[in-house]
């Protein structure tokens, strides 16, 4: 599946899935951090829940779109191209709990890749309110993988 051959449904549709999918994985590493880093645990269940909020931002897009055009690309490319951009998304946490360092790296490192993974999409948006909805989440992702590494990593 190359991005040069994706129309916008398709577009938006990896992007919802990609935003999904990270949601999905910082409540992972929130729950595998260490039970007694409620804090931590607590910060990474909000930055899954504005995940989600911002994959039902996208969904918004997609329903304005006419049903016929909707995700062309199969569903398990889409999940093999996401996995290539959102590497994070396949690494192992090991045993036991994650210590705090451990988890703001897989989070700080997904956020990171989303971020990329927004502006790559927004690159090949060919309608402007697409682009901007892909830089705006980009930016998002960025501000959120900055949090984590200049506020709460140095904390």
């Amino acid at each position: 599946m190359d991005f040069v051959d994706l129309g916008t449904c398709d577009l938006l549709a990896l992007g919802r899935r990609a935003l999904e999918m990270g949601a999905r994985r910082l409540t992972q590493i929130a729950r595998g951090s260490a039970p007694d880093d409620q804090p931590l645990r607590a910060l990474l269940e909000k930055m899954a829940l504005e995940s989600e909020l911002r994959a039902d931002e996208i969904e918004q897009y997609e329903n304005r779109l006419p049903e016929d055009s909707r995700l062309a690309a199969k569903a398990d490319h889409a999940v093999k191209l996401i996995e290539e951009y959102l590497s994070s998304l396949r690494k192992r946490f090991g045993e036991g709990p994650l210590t705090r360092d451990t988890a703001l790296f897989f989070a700080e490192s997904l956020e990171e890749e989303t971020s990329r993974f927004c502006k790559v999409l927004a690159a090949h948006a060919r309608e402007w309110p697409v682009n901007r909805l892909f830089i705006d989440l980009a930016e998002r992702e960025q501000k959120d993988m900055h949090f984590l590494r200049e506020v709460v990593f140095e904390s």
